[in-house]
């Protein structure tokens, strides 16, 4: 392959190059952990006295700064609920200099305290910044999939990412990017392709049903996409080219202004996608090519964001367009077919605590977005040229209080309206409005011997048909030493999407403006987790099993033209998830890998053992990560499972097995850190896929450069 064997040599020609003799900035990394309990310490305040060098720690403990002129510093390490630590540090010229902090709890009595929370929600699997780092990827759909219980569905390289969850339809599935919903309002789908990766600082995915804490679309789970810098003050730019006819660029810029900073990012990518494949033999077999596979695509982003005292807030606009080409199938081929994206959203946010005791949050957000889909002549069907316009807005407010040392207590309304004018609805329906809105009530006790017990009730309307939901979610939670357990029952509900209830009329269904939700009624959730340190080497062992039932659920296979099954079928569904982690911060390795097991069947005669269209049941992948001074390296594997492309026990897909590498070598510069890393994909040139005749090229290669971070 003559792009691999380019990207190779121009990477050994990187390494092999010299330096200039010069004073260059040298780089801090360290962990901060529990002396006690050898546990990581996260959101702890990392700075270097004398210097506008500071950070927090990530999930991990694991904090990073970049851009230091060398000498002899101060480093302060804080966090709430620890005795603060200093200790001297030295940075060498253009070099990596490694810290261990360790903190010890301390008891301080005081009245009015400032309670900071971290973060990252119960019971999120998260991606920070030290992990998107490391990992290889070319977009978010690529860093979600390797987390357990999450399977991302893809029509190819540069197509569609939808994210499934513990078996769910990608309708169930809530996906929010700065608060912002991007779900589509037709398909109910969150493709997670338009959002750019480069621009991404954190990724929490919540499994299971939430929608007592986040309401309709919840059922399955919800994925939170934080953007912004990765690091204090980023400035950078990368340049990236690769297989396929990959070219891309980004670019970030921050800049301290009063109460705040302001943050700039954009970024633009093209992609050719043409490839030759091997038609599978159930299709007719033989050599054909991969057409019309193009995609490219800008975005922007404005932030201002800030914090005085006690109060937080966030303003920001971005926007994306992303046009490609429907190549349809391998067998039923399109040239003609394509899909175009222009999305503008703004947003905000404000938290403000005051006394430690109290707490309000608000986020509001508005989105204008014009998507078409057209094809003058399609391999099957008719043409179709359609345009669906959406405007939305919506907001939420929580209020919290702690009426004790040993509870919290918060209350909370959200709102949510759209309008979608769209030509891919029935006669009749070109224009839709919808006005959601949501109510909930939820509380958390500590108890005695380590355990906590939380509770969450919420009331939604559901605007069209007009009903009402009820939600809840209670937990506890125990921990003790370096053992956990929890216990959880939940229930959620996913309303019909604007295509299931106003789908064009033909074979033989008709629209059916009151079509009931899919709910989960009752879920059962139980985990348990280990963790301990042992001579620098950190363990961790967790275990989560669940089972919810599926009632009303509504399938859409897999077609750029929407196809929806007539028949509302109900699922049996329970499954568990089994990760492991080891860490050796001193030698930069990190060792990851689960394993997913997950039983989605219909439950109709004849056909309750057979497992959802396209929905695996085993899954699984491991994540290797290795850095030193200059250095990063990263082998990822996915295994994905046999699999059924129709509802019925035929047609078996075989599991599969793929494995990405990633290499990267950075360099300390006058202007900054010089980044350059190559990445493959499919390293053994699989070219297996999750949808049956949406092929994969296999093998493929890219070369980034990066200056400044």
């Amino acid at each position: 392959m003559r792009v691999f064997s380019y990207l190779l040599g121009a990477f050994a020609l990187l390494v092999t190059a010299t330096g200039v003799g010069a004073q260059f900035p040298g780089e801090l990394r360290g962990d901060v952990i529990d002396v006690l309990s050898g546990r990581p310490v996260p959101s702890a305040d990392v700075r270097l006295e004398g210097s506008p060098s500071l950070t927090t720690t990530d999930a991990a403990g694991a904090f990073r700064l970049r851009g230091i002129e060398p000498g002899s510093y101060t480093l302060s390490v804080r966090a709430p609920g620890y005795a603060a630590v200093t200790r001297t540090v030295v940075i060498e010229n253009g070099a990596v200099t490694s810290v261990r902090v360790e903190l010890l709890l301390e008891a301080v009595e005081v009245e009015g305290v400032v309670a900071r929370v971290d973060a990252t929600p119960e019971g999120a699997r998260s991606l920070r910044a030290a992990d998107l780092d490391a990992l290889a990827g070319g977009s978010v759909g690529d860093l979600v999939d390797g987390l357990p219980g999450v399977r991302v569905e893809s029509r190819g390289r540069g197509g569609a990412e939808v994210p499934s969850i513990r078996g769910s339809g990608g309708d169930a599935v809530l996906v929010l990017v700065d608060g912002v919903p991007i779900n589509d309002p037709i398909t109910g789908e969150a493709d997670l392709s338009t959002v750019p990766s480069g621009s991404v600082s954190a990724i929490h995915v919540l499994p299971g049903g939430r929608s007592a804490r986040y309401g309709a679309r919840a059922e399955g789970g919800v994925v939170l996409v934080e953007t912004g810098g990765r690091e204090e003050g980023e400035r950078s730019a990368g340049v990236t080219v690769g297989s396929l006819g990959e070219r891309s660029f980004d670019a970030t810029y921050e800049q301290g202004v009063p109460l705040g900073d302001i943050r700039v990012a954009a970024g633009a990518r093209r992609l050719d996608g043409r490839f030759d494949f091997d038609v599978p033999e159930e299709a007719g077999g033989g050599e054909a090519t991969r057409e019309n596979a193009h995609a490219d695509g800008e975005h922007a982003r404005v932030e201002w964001v800030g914090e005085r005292e006690d109060t937080r807030f966030r303003l920001g606009v971005a926007g994306e367009r992303l046009a490609r080409g429907l190549p349809g199938r391998s067998f039923a081929p399109s040239r003609t077919g394509g899909q175009e994206l222009r999305r503008m959203r703004a947003f905000g946010s404000l938290d403000v605590e005051a006394s430690g005791r109290r707490a309000l949050s608000t986020n509001g957000y508005f989105v204008t977005q014009r998507m078409e889909h057209r094809d003058s002549a399609p391999p099957f069907g008719d043409p179709f040229d359609d345009r669906t316009t959406l405007r939305s807005a919506g907001g939420e407010i929580e209020g919290s209080w702690r009426p004790g040392s040993v509870g919290r207590v918060a209350v909370g309304l959200s709102l949510t309206h759209l309008r979608v004018e769209s030509t891919q609805l029935a006669e009749g329906r070109g224009t839709v409005r919808r006005t959601d809105a949501g109510a909930w009530l939820s509380g958390s006790r500590t108890m005695p011997l380590g355990a906590t017990l939380s509770a969450t009730a919420r009331l939604d309307r559901s605007g069209l048909p007009s009903r009402w939901y009820v939600s809840h979610d209670v937990g506890l939670a125990w921990s003790g030493g370096s053992f956990g357990a929890r216990l959880g029952h939940r229930s959620s509900f996913s309303p019909p999407t604007l295509g299931d209830q106003f789908f064009r009329e033909g074979v033989g269904v008709e629209p059916n403006p009151d079509l009931e939700a899919e709910r989960v009624p009752s879920e059962w959730v139980a985990g348990a987790s280990y963790e301990h340190e042992l001579s620098g080497t950190m363990a961790m062992l967790e275990l989560e099993a669940y089972q919810g039932d599926i009632e009303g659920m509504i399938i859409w296979l897999p077609d750029y033209r929407f196809v929806w099954s007539p028949r509302n079928r109900d699922v049996r569904r329970r499954g568990a998830e089994v990760s492991a982690r080891l860490r050796r911060p001193s030698a930069g390795l990190d060792l990851r890998g689960h394993v997913s097991w997950n039983r989605t069947t219909y439950d109709r005669p004849g056909l309750d053992d057979t497992q959802v269209v396209y929905r695996p049941e085993w899954g699984g992948g491991t994540v290797a990560t290795w850095s030193s001074d200059r250095w990063r390296a990263a082998i990822t594997t996915d295994y994905v499972g046999a699999r059924y492309p129709v509802p019925n026990r035929v047609n078996r897909l075989p599991a599969f097995w793929t494995t990405d590498l990633a290499l990267a070598r950075s360099w300390a510069t006058p202007l900054g850190d010089l980044e350059v890393g190559v990445e493959l994909d499919r390293v053994f040139d699989h070219e297996d896929s999750l949808i049956f005749a949406f092929p994969d090229p296999g093998r493929t290669a890219r070369l980034t450069v990066r200056l400044g971070r």
